[in-house]
């Protein structure tokens, strides 16, 4: 990450300890950009992940399970979701 500067899209709020503590201080410690995610892992919301994700092809993404289940079938279902996904 210091040779090059993180990108995250990232929805946990900054007063959790694993998103303030660990995903913002990481992105401030290495000169990365976050970009704040509206979205979450559930119904009616992930959509708006999906969404950002669209725009954004983050270097590293960090979610719980849930989410990472959720988004397996938005990657299987959209190619270009996909590469945006796993393009950096």
């Amino acid at each position: 990450m210091t040779e090059r500067p993180p990108i995250a899209l990232d929805w946990l709020p900054w007063n959790h300890t694993f998103g303030g503590n660990h995903n913002f201080n990481l992105i401030l410690a290495n000169g990365g950009t976050m970009y704040i995610d509206r979205g979450k892992p559930a119904p009616g919301l992930v959509e708006k992940t999906v969404a950002n994700m669209a725009d954004v092809s983050p270097t590293i993404w960090w979610n719980v399970p849930r989410g990472f289940d959720i988004l397996v079938s938005y990657l299987d279902a959209d190619p270009a979701l996909r590469d945006s996904f796993y393009r950096d």
